[in-house]
C-alpha cells in the first residue's frame, strides 16, 4: 500500500471517529438556540444512536490502525529500496 493511502486511511478514520463529537455539538447548538428563539423550554433528544457512536469510533479505530501499520510497512520498503540503490515512482 502507498504511504499516500495510508496516511488517507488515518485522516479519514479520525474524521470519522469525531463524527459523533461534532453532530452532538451541533445538535446541542441547536436547541440552545431554539430554546432562546421561544423563550420557552424545549425537550428534544436527538443524539445519535449509541451504536451509531460505537461504530464510528470502531470503524475510525480501525482505519486509523490499518493506515497505520500500512504506513510502517512502506517506510520499511522504501527504506530497503533506497538502501538497494532502486527508486520508486
Amino acid at each position: 500500500m502507498k504511504s499516500s493511502v495510508a496516511i488517507a486511511l488515518i485522516v479519514c478514520g479520525t474524521v470519522l471517529m469525531a463524527t459523533p463529537y461534532i453532530h452532538n455539538g451541533i445538535v446541542i447548538g441547536q436547541v440552545t438556540d431554539t430554546m432562546a428563539a421561544l423563550n420557552e423550554s424545549v425537550n428534544l433528544t436527538a443524539r445519535m444512536p449509541k451504536y451509531a457512536d460505537t461504530a464510528c469510533v470502531f470503524g475510525g479505530l480501525v482505519m486509523i490502525l490499518v493506515g497505520a501499520i500500512a504506513g510502517l510497512r512502506c517506510g520499511k520498503a522504501e527504506i530497503s529500496e533506497r538502501k538497494a540503490g532502486r527508486t520508486t515512482t
